[in-house]
């Protein structure tokens, strides 16, 4: 049956036009979403720290889609539990394997665990969210970059319009969300969700092209050490290049656990609920747990998303004043 037979059109449309118009969309959709990238596979699988970051996407991908969109009868209600916790410990991991641990670094995440445990009353809180405080910052140093904001001029630390569209979202949006959610303005648990989903959503479209600037990062320490000595530091560079492809699953993890930590707290918060267990005889006792969850997911979510965002204007206003460098 001819396309003209079901949609009729006042011009003739060609036997191959619906080929062709399928083949465009297809390479369209494989050019963006990077598909090409995935014979790379048996390269990256070789490299440190690839179980975890493979483990990182492939728990929350298998796990959450089901909790979500099946009835509230059919999925575990602990679902989203396997997730987070691998992801607590993967960053936890990161964190402590960040050697040798700057003092930035460390004092970003104690005072993140001090905001977000004073303001947020909530220790659970305060400590999933100062989990976000690293990654803040390394996703800072890879937005400076990928946007240009050193002015190089380098070919190779150019990125996309719409990778330099996706990192400006993700901050944007992500501070707009704890803005809105701090002044007040989100009315209701459902629309701030919603806000931090979108939030997690962008960081986690972005973390392709901070993995891309991350390696980028080695290329423009060593264009600064180019134009700084008069003689070439080589080795430097060598070192620089060596390290930054010995640590990319490492970094690659820190790119996209925190928003798939948000986004299994908000699962966790979605899920939970009185339907699962009142009126279950034996397990009326955890009605009353799940709801406590329920409103700690949300607050755990929150205050990633605030802590990420937080860190990572900061960070990119020390840039921008001359108060912090890539080195």
């Amino acid at each position: 049956m001819a396309v003209s037979d079901l949609l009729p059109l006042p011009f003739p449309v060609p036997p191959y036009a619906p080929q062709v118009a399928a083949s465009l969309a297809l390479a369209a959709a494989a050019h963006f979403l990077h598909l090409p990238s995935l014979l790379l596979y048996a390269t990256l699988a070789s490299r440190p720290h690839f179980a975890g970051f493979h483990l990182s996407l492939l728990l929350p991908l298998a796990l959450l889609p089901p909790a979500l969109l099946l009835p509230p009868s059919q999925p575990s209600p602990l679902a989203p539990l396997l997730p987070l916790a691998f992801l607590f410990v993967a960053l936890l991991r990161q964190v402590a394997l960040a050697s040798p641990p700057r003092p930035a670094h460390l004092a970003a995440s104690l005072a993140a665990l001090l905001a977000a445990t004073v303001l947020s009353s909530s220790p659970f809180a305060g400590s999933v969210a100062s989990l976000a405080a690293l990654p803040a910052w390394r996703f800072a140093r890879a937005f400076w970059l990928g946007t240009d904001q050193p002015r190089t001029g380098l070919a190779v630390l150019a990125s996309s319009a719409p990778a330099r569209l996706l990192l400006h979202l993700a901050v944007l949006v992500s501070s707009a969300a704890s803005i809105l959610q701090c002044c007040g303005f989100v009315d209701g648990p459902e629309l701030e969700a919603k806000l931090l989903a979108a939030a997690a959503g962008l960081q986690l479209l972005a973390s392709r092209a901070a993995v891309q600037m991350y390696l980028n990062e080695a290329v423009f320490c060593w264009y600064q050490r180019l134009h700084a000595n008069r003689a070439p530091d080589t080795e430097y560079g060598r070192a620089k290049v060596f390290l930054h492809n010995h640590h990319l699953c490492a970094a690659a993890t820190q790119f996209v656990a925190p928003p798939l930590l948000v986004l299994s707290l908000l699962a966790l918060w979605w899920v939970q609920g009185k339907d699962f267990f009142e009126g279950v005889q034996g397990l009326d006792w955890l009605v009353g747990w799940s709801v406590a969850m329920k409103e700690a997911a949300l607050l755990a979510a929150r205050w990633v998303v605030a802590v990420w965002s937080a860190v990572t204007v900061g960070t990119l206003v020390g840039y921008k004043r001359g108060w912090l460098f890539v080195l």
